[in-house]
Parts: C-alpha cells; structure tokens; sequence
C-alpha cells in the first residue's frame, strides 16, 4: 500500500524531455505530410466552390459582397486550421514517445506531455487574440458603413 513517490526529474532530464517532446511534435508534422494531398484536394474543391458562387452572382453588389465573405472566410479558417494542425502534431508527439518508449520515467513522459501542451496554449491564445482582432476590425468596418 506504500507507494513512494517518484524522485523529482533532474535539470538533464528535463532537458531531455523537453528536447524529445519538440523533436516529436516536428516528427508528427512529417506524418501529417502523409496526408497532404488529400488536405490540398480538399482545400481545392472549396476554393473552386467559391470561386463558382462568386462568378454567378448576377449583381455587382452581391459580386462584392460574394468576394469579400470569400476573403473572410479565409482569413478566419487559416488559423483555426492551423491551431488544429498543431494540436494534431502534439497529439502524435505523445503518442509516438510512449509507443517507442523514447522516454525512460514516467517522470520524463509527465514532462515532455506539460510541454506540449504548454505549445498548444500558445496557439489557442493566439487563435483567441486573432479573433478579438478579427471582430474589433469587422465592427470597426460596419461602424464605417452605418455612418452618414
């Protein structure tokens, strides 16, 4: 029933998960890659769909308003795309340091794990601060066009 605990992880090993988490994280973008081309067919379909929409759209009004949604919507999606790419490659970082069991202490893996995620904070807040910008600039531009 006594379980000691584990003895706190050294400077050197945490070093060395921290290395090995990055260099993992990197690993699971290269395994992304794999599926690279489906992700591109699909980014072309849609840009090709919206690109449709946009040149049957009979009223310049509408043409305008077609393309600047079209503009928007790219804008918005790029970082939540991006925000997902990273978590997924973290994802994969873990997953593939247990598997091969390239860190020896559960110590070491506890590490590595908080360092990832401290990663992936990095892009949630940067996805929050993009959208706050996103909207004051949205609200801005409507202000603009309400104005007499």
């Amino acid at each position: 029933d006594n379980v000691t605990p584990a003895p706190p992880l050294t400077v050197g090993q945490k070093a060395f998960a921290f290395k090995m988490a990055i260099a993992a994280h990197e690993c699971g973008h290269a395994e992304q890659r794999k599926f690279l081309i489906a992700w591109t067919v699909t980014s072309l379909v849609a840009a090709v769909a919206s690109l449709l929409v946009f040149l049957f759209v009979p009223f310049p009004a509408l043409i305008l308003s077609s393309l600047l949604l079209f503009i928007g919507i790219i804008v918005l999606v790029t970082p939540l795309i991006t925000f997902a790419y990273e978590v997924n490659a973290s994802q994969r970082a873990i997953v593939n340091l247990i598997a091969y069991q390239y860190l020896t202490t559960g110590g070491e893996a506890r590490e590595a794990a908080h360092t990832l995620q401290l990663a992936a904070s990095t892009y949630l807040l940067n996805l929050v601060i993009f959208l706050f910008q996103f909207t004051a600039q949205l609200l801005t531009l409507l202000a603009k066009f309400r104005s007499p």
